[in-house]
């Protein structure tokens, strides 16, 4: 399955929200962008677990296919899954203004693990925004409109105090000049990571690494000072 890369505002600009995306995708994506966390390298850390419904969140199961079967997928941004037991969205995202109304159709889908070191934390390795299919029961997703997201474009939407101020940048197309001009790129879900998602794996590699030693030291230098405090070492030492 190809999707359309999204990974600056320009980009954004190329989709016709409002006519075939939801408008109210983009309140979606303000939200995510400064729910999460983006290190250096571009990994993205998500501090809440998706499997308690924080946020409209749940698992994804994939049935139809529409993403590689490669981890585990979750969707967040299910206005109407709220309940009194859960960590609910902001007052924009899920009362929004009429204008952005998108009859809770659009989704963010993120493919995670678990993080090791974070009970409630998972390690995003892939973002994407789509879109129930209109006027259906089954609740399939719409592989035409659904779109990957880069950590750049998450970066880029964090600089949006609000959510109306990237709507209307994303809706003032005069600045957009193209396609041409922008990094609106096709991608095989299927195939090969790129050069810089394998880098972010790397480094994330090495982050969890370092992590560990250093808490493996820790334990040790636990282990030995009570060692050597114990009355028999002492007793030992007299002798």
């Amino acid at each position: 399955m190809f999707f359309h890369r999204l990974n600056s505002i320009n980009d954004l600009k190329a989709i016709d929200f409002g006519q075939s995306v939801p408008l109210h995708s983009l309140l979606l994506l303000h939200w995510f962008a400064h729910a999460i966390n983006i290190d250096t390298n571009g990994v993205i850390s998500l501090m809440f677990d998706p499997n308690c419904e924080d946020y409209g969140s749940h698992y994804y199961n994939n049935y139809e296919k529409l993403l590689p079967h490669r981890n585990y997928y979750y969707t967040l941004g299910n206005i109407n899954q709220a309940t009194s037991n859960t960590l609910h969205l902001p007052g924009y995202v899920i009362y929004p203004q009429a204008k952005y109304n998108g009859r809770n159709r659009d989704r963010i889908i993120i493919e995670a693990t678990h993080h090791w070191l974070f009970p409630t934390g998972y390690n995003i390795h892939r973002v994407y925004i789509t879109q129930h299919f209109l006027n259906t029961m089954a609740g399939e997703y719409d592989a035409d409109h659904t779109y990957e997201i880069t950590p750049n474009l998450l970066r880029q939407i964090r600089g949006f105090s609000t959510a109306s101020l990237l709507v209307t940048e994303v809706q003032n197309r005069s600045r957009f000049h193209g396609l041409q001009s922008a990094s609106y790129t096709s991608t095989n879900s299927y195939g090969n990571y790129s050069a810089n998602r394998q880098n972010n794996w790397d480094c994330d590699c090495l982050t969890t690494c370092a992590a560990g030693f250093f808490c493996l030291i820790i334990v040790c230098a636990v282990l030995f000072f009570i060692l050597v405090n114990s009355p028999q070492f002492k007793s030992r030492n007299m002798y």
